[in-house]
């Protein structure tokens, strides 16, 4: 059997890929590998790192815009080259079936693959899905949501199917952790703070309003991205010594199960990290991006709030800094709180979501 795994454009996309594949592979060693993305999604860490699992291949990928402007026309001539050297991969790879995970990338992918007579399969994150999610699913033989299927807006219905979000294994490993590495003292819990694989701007404005308040609370992890590291470095300097102490900034880590095990909360985004912590048990406190399509983000936060499993603050409320301040400050004084948001929160999680994707995927394939 050949598998041709698609997606890209942040981690959230191409981390879920690997924890399939490597479902597939585990069930069927003799599988054949494929992973196609954009050229930055190929050199990612997340990709990199599974140098042995399979093949991967570079097609070129334009944002799609719902109609053309002289701005656009540079994402249009990239969507074009996409098709073309889509079109191409199919032809070479005669693939048996095609699993899309998100990103622009999927779409001529999954378009070259449904004119080609090849069955796709797509995988929806959010509680609402975006315009190219909502492009494959139409090609798309079965679509996966991580989410209840009548949670999800967007998406055909007779074709969804809720297997959950496919995470990494050490996300639902519970054994004992040892931060030392990243400065975290043995025998503490931290508070996580995380704006994703790239950072976030203005959750990194908003913490660092009230950094000194979460630093005297115990030690803060906060997960900046690249992009930030360095200002935010150089506004931690002028922290009080003992503050500085308890502060440990990077601009990402690989070791994020491990921490979100040892984590008292984390404060994020509202994407497909919140199946991570549904997978590790960890309380949460969102912070929806603003600006995400179809305020997905936001739809995310609502939904688990209604459902008693996490707290949220809108980022463009005037007094967002200090709402989600006073949010963690409760938390911090209330253990029984924080277990209640774990236990509502660990509902969502589906440790064999990988493995029932899998199931599906070989299904299609040989229907």
């Amino acid at each position: 059997m050949r598998y041709l795994f698609v997606g890209g454009g942040t981690a959230g996309h191409t981390a879920p890929l690997v924890a399939v594949a490597q479902a597939i592979h585990q069930a069927e060693p003799s599988a054949m590998l494929h992973y196609a993305g954009t050229q930055p999604d190929v050199d990612s860490p997340t990709i990199a790192a599974t140098a042995g699992l399979w093949e991967t291949h570079v097609v070129p990928a334009g944002k799609l815009h719902r109609r053309l402007t002289r701005e656009h026309l540079k994402q249009a001539r990239e969507v074009l080259a996409g098709l073309r050297a889509a079109r191409r991969l199919i032809h070479e790879l005669q693939p048996d079936v095609v699993f899309c995970k998100g990103g622009y990338v999927t779409v001529p992918v999954a378009l070259a693959a449904h004119r080609a007579g090849v069955r796709v399969v797509s995988h929806e994150t959010d509680t609402v899905a975006g315009l190219a999610n909502r492009i494959v699913a139409r090609v798309a033989s079965v679509v996966c949501t991580a989410w209840p299927s009548d949670v999800v807006a967007g998406l055909p219905r007779a074709k969804l199917a809720y297997t959950g979000q496919p995470v990494r294994d050490a996300f639902y490993d519970a054994q004992a952790v040892d931060l030392r590495a990243l400065g975290v003292p043995e025998g503490e819990s931290p508070l996580v703070i995380t704006g994703g694989s790239q950072g976030a701007a203005r959750l990194n404005e908003l913490v660092v309003t009230h950094w000194a308040g979460y630093l005297r609370m115990g030690h803060v992890v906060h997960l900046c991205g690249q992009a930030h590291y360095a200002n935010l470095e150089a506004q931690a300097q002028q922290l009080p010594g003992e503050l500085r102490a308890r502060l440990h900034l990077l601009p990402f880590t690989d070791q994020m199960p491990e921490l979100l095990h040892r984590a008292w909360l984390v404060v994020s985004r509202s994407g497909g990290a919140t199946h991570e912590f549904a997978a590790t048990g960890t309380p949460a406190v969102l912070v929806p991006l603003s600006s995400a399509a179809q305020q997905h983000q936001l739809r995310n936060a609502r939904y688990l709030a209604g459902q008693g499993a996490a707290l949220y603050v809108e980022e463009t409320a005037s007094d967002a800094a200090e709402r989600l301040f006073s949010l963690v400050q409760g938390l911090a004084a209330n253990e029984g709180d924080r277990l209640r948001l774990a236990q509502h929160l660990s509902k969502l999680a589906k440790p064999d979501a990988a493995q029932t994707i899998a199931r599906v995927l070989r299904h299609v394939a040989r229907a």
